[in-house]
């Protein structure tokens, strides 16, 4: 068997490819590819990728979206990054809106730079007005508002005229026909535009009488309403009495009693200088006795009856009120009043409004006044004996003097009543009468001897503690 080689053919008898001939291809050399001589001539595959990113240089390249609220690192970002926000926010200084782009103007390098940051403001366009998209023609039921102007402002553009319901009773009327009624004001008004003259007879019987003839007198009581029944007014008599009606509000009235041992509720024969009557809260009455007090600062004044001349010249008059009382006025001046005295605290020498349990009444012969006052001796003081498991807070004292006999079954403190509460001079005396530690503690920031509590360890250990009205000392 024979074998037959053929040659090749020879290069030049293949054409040069082009879009219509196959043929062979040439690489073009950088120059060629540079210049781009025709579009025959075959480049690299490296040469033609470095040609096509230098022909697409400074184009744009969409990276998705961008939240401004929690920002990305965009410092390796490169020219012509473009980012759509998503989410808006503060972001390198400049207030980001949803819809806005971000674009990179030159490669960051690694580096952030505000200055490489574009941002394109897509947000200002409007999209409806009104509610409305289109052409728009609007009405004013469009524009919320409209509806309270048109009630009062100018009505050119619009067809009709407003009414002025509320406005015809005072307003002016010239774009009206007829003329407004003036019912309200006809009674105080003028009433040049109305015939006829208004009655005054409303005002005659309690105004001004500057236009009136004459003036109006009392007359007799069938005439003017003289009397002692509800709404009349009273005429004193010819002697310049009041005459008998209800003075239960009259104010600053003589007392009827002399004496204090004249009212029903004390028992007192004779004063000496220094004695006192003990109120007893059992019975509920002041009771004679000789006991010692503490000295009182100052003395309570109870006023002394007006002296004001309320008018008691014959012809005067007073107006008694719907109930046919005298009013509460100055009433120092009348006499021929019975009184009744039914409390100690009615008599004008005493002072004895709300008097606590073992209060006692203390007589001033410097000022002949008695004086309700705490007793600081003669009555032996309340005794608290007990077994706590707790801490006690005392309560506000009755007397000047209190005693506490403990026999805690655990460590316990004892919350003292505030010193101003139980009054300068008052006394606590307070035993332990068991191991356990009992603890005094004086109200908020008071103290007793300057500490701010004081323990009692010892068993059937004692203290006597005395107040200034401030703080507790131990005596």
């Amino acid at each position: 068997m024979s074998v037959m080689f053929l040659p090749p053919p020879s290069a030049s008898s293949i054409p040069d490819a082009s879009e219509t001939v196959s043929g062979k291809i040439r690489i073009a050399t950088s120059a060629e590819a540079t210049a781009g001589t025709n579009d025959l001539t075959a480049m690299t595959p490296a040469k033609t990728k470095s040609v096509v990113d230098a022909a697409v240089v400074g184009g744009v390249t969409y990276q998705g979206t961008f939240d401004a609220s929690a920002p990305a690192d965009l410092s390796n970002a490169t020219k012509g990054d473009l980012y759509i926000v998503s989410v808006a926010g503060t972001y390198q200084g400049q207030a980001w809106a949803v819809g806005d782009h971000l674009l990179i103007n030159a490669d960051m390098g690694g580096t952030l730079d505000p200055a490489k940051i574009d941002k394109v403001d897509n947000t200002d366009s409007v999209t409806s007005v009104a509610g409305r998209t289109g052409a728009i023609t609007l009405s004013t039921a469009d524009i919320s508002g409209l509806a309270t102007v048109a009630s009062t402002g100018a009505y050119s553009d619009l067809t009709g005229a407003p009414t002025l319901a509320t406005v015809a009773t005072t307003g002016a009327y010239s774009d009206l026909t007829g003329t407004p009624s003036l019912a309200t004001v006809a009674t105080t008004g003028a009433y040049s535009d109305l015939t006829g003259t208004p009655t005054l007879a409303t005002v005659a019987t309690t105004g001004a009488y500057s236009d009136l003839t004459g003036t109006p007198t009392l007359g007799t009581a069938a005439a003017e309403d003289v009397g002692t029944s509800a709404g009349n007014v009273v005429q004193l008599d010819g002697t310049a009495k009041l005459p008998a009606v209800d003075g239960s509000q009259l104010t600053n009235l003589p007392s009827g009693a002399s004496t204090l041992g004249a009212l029903t509720d004390v028992d007192v024969t004779g004063a000496l200088n220094t004695n006192v009557l003990k109120y007893n809260s059992t019975s509920g009455d002041w009771e004679d006795g000789a006991v010692a007090y503490s000295e009182v600062t100052g003395t309570p004044t109870l006023g002394t009856a007006s002296a004001e001349d309320v008018g008691t010249s014959a012809g005067n008059v007073v107006q008694l009120n719907g109930s046919a009382q005298l009013p509460a006025v100055d009433g120092s001046l009348l006499t021929g009043i019975t009184a009744s005295v039914a409390a100690l605290n009615d008599i004008g020498d005493v002072s004895a409004a709300a008097p606590n349990n073992g209060d006692v009444i203390a007589y001033n012969s410097t000022s002949g006044d008695w004086e309700a006052t705490a007793q600081s001796g003669g009555s032996a003081p309340s005794v608290t004996v007990s077994s706590p498991s707790a801490d006690q807070t005392l309560t506000s004292p009755s007397g000047i003097e209190e005693v506490y006999i403990y026999t805690p079954s655990v460590a316990i403190s004892v919350n003292l009543v505030a010193a101003a509460t139980c009054g300068s001079g008052f006394k606590y005396q307070i035993k332990n009468r068991s191991t356990n530690t009992l603890t005094i503690d004086p109200n908020g920031s008071e103290t007793i001897d300057g500490s701010a509590t004081f323990a009692i360890a010892s068993q059937e250990a004692s203290v006597t503690l005395v107040t200034d009205g401030s703080n507790w000392f131990i005596i």
